[in-house]
């Protein structure tokens, strides 16, 4: 029987490329926004104001990686609450996924 995680493995590590290439020109076209602004998660608002989170996850596997998302405090079930879509709630903050920094969101870009 095939280990199931080699294919979850296989598209993070295609993942992990992928975030670093976008981290890598997110810098270079904004490099002043760059510069550290990260505040420790502790004193993020938990008001349901939206905000950048830094996140480090691990799965059962042992493949662990970061990622940055869009959040708010959802008192409702206690954790940090990504709905990037109509129709798609990703929570956060259990034992494989967890923010660790947070930011206010930038302004939206000049039309």
């Amino acid at each position: 029987m095939s280990d199931p995680w080699k294919h979850f493995g296989v598209a993070f590590a295609k993942m992990d490329e992928a975030f670093k290439h976008a981290d890598a020109a997110f810098t270079a076209a904004f490099p002043d926004e760059c510069k550290s602004i990260w505040r420790p998660i502790e004193n993020a608002p938990r008001d349901g104001t939206f905000i950048l989170v830094f996140l480090q996850w691990i799965w059962p596997n042992g493949r662990a990686g970061t990622l940055c998302d869009v959040v708010a405090f959802d008192q409702r079930v206690g954790r940090w609450v990504a709905r990037t879509a109509p129709n798609y709630v990703q929570d956060y903050d259990d034992d494989t996924v967890a923010p660790t920094h947070w930011m206010p969101l930038p302004a939206p870009p000049a039309r």
